[in-house]
């Protein structure tokens, strides 16, 4: 496979090289990256630029997408002596005998080198970096990869768009603290427009602070698209977002199972284009905030690849007493917290709920939301036993409650204390 620069070039090389495919990329050489090259995935290829520093960056351009394509021999063609754009075309025109000419320009095919070089320890440590800042509380970092899941209807893209807009607006949340606003694209594929206005509404009377901007917090809705928001896992897909995020911060993808439409959900080997587009921006310095759904058994649907590189996987689920009537009420469980532990990686039940137009969030303890839920059920009339088998709880659990209960006040040292106990 013989890569040129311009429909000239290319015809010109496919004269040196009958033998071999001849192609280009339409629209030049700064545009490297709007061309589909997955058609090229795992081939040995050949890159001919033309001999000028645009030609140099093309060249490097292309041979790092192929790197990402797995394309294991990747060579350029690099005649020093040539200046001036001089291509294939020039080249053809010069030559009086093409077979020579094709050893000729072997002779001058490089591999391509990666630019990897290991640091030694000393040299790694004299680096000067600046240190990841906290974007929102601990589980969120600059850079960081983050995925949020739960089953349907718990509340996740309500999370997710409040975690945002207070980003946005440089605000807490949940207890979670921001040192300054960022700008956030949040990639909506599966509400209607009309919801997820109605919701952002509702979000955004709830922080006194506001966005310096506008465009702090901006969203991409599959609904008000013609074709819908692009297959994330699709190199085009992909393409077509990078060209929405522009100098944003954080992106959150709401969700991958709207976002992600090709390959196979158990199968990890789908996930790597996915994988790859989060390190993409991560480099890039940018953090990305996978929104999912669970599976049946509860755990996060499909490949555990997708967890290998995150640096948070948070989990919500209802509580085990939760009713319909409650809305937006949830468990959050850090299953993954690279960097961050004890209290910061603490268990919390929140609740969500619109009072006259303003979005309210709630948040306690998971142990005062179970000690509370303890406390009910025994003001109710349950005895121990009775409360954990309404609640799911182990009979020691209960009993652990009950007592911090007393110690608090919540409850009389009788209380719970029945027959059956």
């Amino acid at each position: 496979m013989v890569i040129a620069e311009g429909e000239k070039a290319a015809d010109a090389a496919s004269r040196i090289f009958p033998n071999s495919v001849c192609v280009t990329s339409p629209g030049g050489a700064e545009a490297a990256k709007k061309a589909n090259w997955t058609p090229l995935q795992g081939r040995r290829v050949l890159i001919w630029p033309d001999a000028d520093e645009p030609g140099a960056g093309y060249a490097k351009e292309v041979a790092s997408i192929l790197r990402g394509l797995d394309c294991k021999n990747i060579s350029v063609v690099d005649f020093d002596s040539k200046t001036g754009g001089w291509d294939a075309a020039d080249a053809v025109e010069e030559a009086a005998d093409l077979a020579q000419l094709r050893r000729e320009v072997m002779e001058h095919a490089k591999l391509h080198q990666s630019g990897l070089r290991p640091l030694t320890a000393a040299e790694f440590l004299t680096l000067e970096l600046p240190p990841r800042q906290s974007i929102l509380g601990s589980w969120l970092p600059e850079k960081g990869l983050i995925m949020v899941y739960s089953p349907r209807g718990v509340g996740k893209t309500m999370f997710g768009m409040t975690c945002g807009y207070a980003i946005a607006a440089g605000a807490g949340f949940l207890d979670f603290t921001t040192v300054r606003p960022r700008k956030v694209l949040y990639l909506d594929a599966e509400m209607p427009a009309a919801a997820m206005q109605e919701r952002l509404a509702a979000i955004v009377q709830t922080f006194k602070e506001q966005p310096p901007a506008d465009d702090f917090f901006r969203i991409l809705n599959g609904d008000l698209t013609e074709f819908g928001l692009p297959d994330l896992a699709t190199a085009e897909g992909q393409k077509e977002i990078d060209a929405e995020v522009g100098d944003s911060e954080i992106i959150f993808v709401d969700n991958i199972s709207t976002m992600v439409r090709s390959g196979k959900e158990n199968e990890a080997e789908s996930w790597l284009p996915i994988q790859n587009w989060a390190l993409r921006h991560r480099r890039a310095g940018r953090a990305v905030v996978l929104l999912h759904h669970a599976g049946k058994g509860g755990a996060q649907r499909g490949t555990s690849r997708r967890e290998d590189v995150l640096d948070s996987v948070i989990s919500l689920r209802h509580p085990a007493d939760y009713t319909a009537d409650q809305g937006c009420r949830f468990e959050a469980h850090f299953e993954k917290a690279r960097g961050f532990h004890g209290t910061d990686a603490q268990s919390f039940e929140a609740k969500y709920e619109v009072r006259a137009g303003v979005g309210i969030w709630t948040r306690r303890t998971l142990v005062d939301a179970e000690r509370a839920r303890v406390v009910a059920a025994i003001k109710d009339g349950m005895s121990i036993r009775e409360a954990a088998e309404e609640l799911g709880f182990h009979r020691s659990k209960v009993e652990r409650l009950r007592k911090k209960a007393i110690e608090e006040g919540e409850l009389s040292a009788t209380a719970g204390i029945g027959f059956g106990n």
